[in-house]
């Protein structure tokens, strides 16, 4: 363990309302296309694949912004070394989307929500976005780069969230050079 960096873990909030009517829209409209299917007498085939195709995203927004309670944990690994894993809390299961070494995190930066549409990922970087909501007001960009990871984390937080994660990565850092 190393002196100055403490367990936490931190849930950001979650906003449902603009996922719940985008499901809600959704499912109507794959509702119409079902019907459609039924009564139309040429192209039920398309339309039961557009009906379906609805469906199918109506379940993709659903679990992934409406079901989950997403958390963003640092804790200390196997080896000792600190870490930053990121969960998805679905019912009774829980599943670790990715861990990240603290050490390897190079920045913490701030994005408004529309600037989170916008961010690209270099080529060669890997980007992960564990935002919980469909569009969140403010995200911060983890840029770690290390000799086994070249990634951009995109995830919702505060202000001393971000700052917390900064120090840490540093203090981690700074123990991985003495060690």
């Amino acid at each position: 363990m190393i002196d100055g960096i403490l367990e936490f873990t931190f849930r950001p909030t979650v906003k449902r309302g603009a996922a719940a009517t985008l499901f809600s829209v959704l499912m109507a409209l794959s509702a119409v296309g079902v019907a459609a299917s039924v009564i139309s007498p040429k192209y039920k085939g398309v339309i039961s694949l557009a009906a379906i195709a609805l469906i199918c995203a109506a379940l993709f927004v659903f679990v992934r912004y409406m079901s989950g309670i997403y958390s963003y944990v640092v804790m200390y690994g196997a080896g000792g070394e600190p870490m930053l894993v990121i969960t998805k809390t679905t019912g009774k299961r829980v599943t670790t989307l990715g861990d990240f070494p603290l050490s390897t995190i190079a920045q913490v930066t701030k994005h408004s929500g529309e600037q989170t549409q916008g961010i690209k990922a270099e080529k060669g970087i890997r980007k992960y976005n564990f935002c919980p909501n469909l569009r969140p007001d403010v995200t911060y960009k983890i840029s770690a780069r290390g000799r086994d990871i070249a990634a951009d984390i995109i995830i919702e937080g505060s202000e001393e969230f971000a700052e917390k994660i900064r120090e840490y990565a540093a203090l981690a850092r700074a123990y991985e050079k003495e060690n």
